[in-house]
């Protein structure tokens, strides 16, 4: 193994000589929060922030002194058109400042500049968007929503099934002499038995069956029991899919447009290929120069349509296109940003912002110094310390968690996806309307049956020796009822009848 002697004498002779002379480290950096947050502003300027515990930690392991800077016009750095750079990266290149702590993205250009150490954070470009809400639905859309679960014809389908097995009911009961009206005419029932098959009786039958809400009187014959055996199987089938289908239904989302809001934009490429949202960055930071030097064909799209709109798309820092996203209604604004950014800003006030995670691109925030400085190999070994120890997870955890959950899409894992809903359609519920035409006509077989084996059994000798005693019965009955009505003098006798 080669090992450089050089340059760790350089650093031995730096860190003697920064010890002895009690130098302090000058650290530059921009206010941004969590990174960095000013408590009281002035010369003597106290800080706090991500960037202000990291600082305090090497500051352990190191024995340097640091003090931070935070320079005007608060830039990251971007070169210009003559070659030179602006912001901090500018300032360590012209030795105003010896290392720079925020957060800096380790890009190529950069790196040709200024000198990198070990990681702080990885990151990468994310999609800040302001969560759907939802909207007070007109009343025809609330009353829609009880017939959603079943497609048309499916409701057209059943609807017709009452109409035909009500009729099909009112015609065994009307015809098979086992029934109520026919054993009320041979006075083994009474006139309320009778009537409870009328026509009327007998949708209405049919109808209550159908939401389960009982019946007083069943079928008495067998035809009867049939076709209602069947019809009761056809009412389970549809009540459970029914209910089946408007459970999934509200699984799956009350409001189908707030879960069509969350899946338009999935991606980047997803922004691209639309119109209705616009979207914005950052200037002159280390996002917006992947986007101006990709070329990938929708990020290239995705930056043209950003210049036709300079005014509204490039910002200056991130806090007024967060207010300008969480402003929007629809929403109609997106915010391009680094997802240790967005992380930050969605878990905190009212957890009305999410963000559309596919990284196209992953990348590292680190601290900068300016070309060869000696401290690089130190904090380098120092930043080793740190995330071995668990020192930064604990203080990206302290800065950027917070109360609000589920803030990320994914396509991968898609938390905001919602449960497909699908209607039940005709194919899927024709299986129990078929069931309810084999019973249908089942019960109308019997029927035929009960009706031929009761007309046999009338042709026998003891069938017309029943007969003629009911006949008997019926006409001592009607005499007697015309006696009465002749003594009490509210009618006469009539023609054809004997009285003895």
């Amino acid at each position: 193994m080669e090992i450089n002697i050089g340059r760790y004498c350089g650093l031995f002779l730096f860190l003697w000589t920064t010890v002895s002379s009690k130098k302090v480290i000058t650290v530059t950096s921009i206010l941004q929060a969590p990174y960095l947050i000013e408590l009281s502003p002035g010369e003597n300027a106290t800080y706090a922030g991500y960037v202000k515990d990291v600082v305090e930690e090497l500051s352990i392991i190191t024995g340097l002194d640091y003090v931070i800077e935070v320079p005007e016009g608060q830039q990251y750095g971007e070169e210009n058109q003559n070659g030179t750079w602006n912001g901090i990266i500018g300032q360590l290149i012209r030795k105003e400042a010896d290392m720079a702590v925020g957060p800096i993205t380790v890009t190529s250009s950069r790196s040709r500049v200024v000198d990198f150490s070990y990681p702080l954070q990885s990151i990468g470009p994310v999609i800040l968007m302001r969560r759907p809400t939802s909207s007070s639905l007109p009343i025809q859309e609330r009353l829609s929503r009880l017939l959603a679960p079943l497609e048309f014809t499916v409701w057209l389908m059943s609807i017709l099934a009452f109409f035909i097995t009500s009729t099909v009911l009112y015609t065994i009961s009307h015809f098979n002499p086992y029934e109520w009206r026919r054993m009320a005419r041979e006075g083994e029932a009474t006139i309320r038995e009778a009537e409870s098959f009328t026509c009327l009786n007998t949708f209405w039958f049919i109808l209550s069956t159908w939401a389960w809400q009982g019946f007083v009187r069943a079928p008495r014959s067998m035809g009867g029991r049939v076709a209602v055996t069947f019809w009761w199987f056809f009412v389970l089938l549809f009540i459970a899919c029914y209910i089946a289908c408007l459970t999934n239904m509200f699984r799956a989302s009350p409001e189908s447009d707030l879960m069509s809001g969350y899946s338009r934009i999935r991606g980047f490429e997803d922004l691209a290929n639309q119109n209705d949202v616009r979207y914005g960055i950052i200037k002159s930071g280390s996002t917006e120069a992947f986007f101006r030097t990709s070329k990938v064909k929708y990020i290239e799209v995705l930056y043209r349509k950003m210049k036709e709109r300079p005014t509204e798309s490039f910002y200056s820092s991130a806090e007024p296109a967060i207010k300008r996203v969480r402003n929007t209604r629809n929403p109609d604004f997106a915010f391009i940003m680094e997802s240790a950014m967005a992380k930050y800003y969605i878990q905190r006030d009212q957890c009305d912002l999410y963000f559309v995670s596919n990284f196209i691109v992953t990348r590292q925030y680190s601290i900068a110094f300016p070309v060869n400085s000696p401290l690089r190999a130190l904090h380098n070994l120092a930043i080793l310390q740190l995330q071995e120890s668990g020192t930064l997870d604990t203080l990206e955890q302290k800065w950027f968690s917070g109360r609000c959950k589920s803030y990320v899409y994914e396509k991968s894992r898609a938390r905001f996806e919602s449960d497909t809903f699908h209607q039940l359609d005709f194919g899927s519920f024709s299986g129990a309307l078929f069931l309810l035409a084999v019973g249908l006509v089942f019960g109308g077989a019997v029927t035929v049956v009960e009706i031929v084996i009761y007309r046999k059994a009338e042709m026998g000798p003891m069938a017309r020796k029943k007969k003629t005693m009911r006949s008997r019965r019926f006409n001592e009955a009607t005499a007697t009822d015309t006696l009465v009505k002749t003594a009490d003098g509210t009618g006469s006798p009539s023609k054809g009848v004997t009285t003895v």
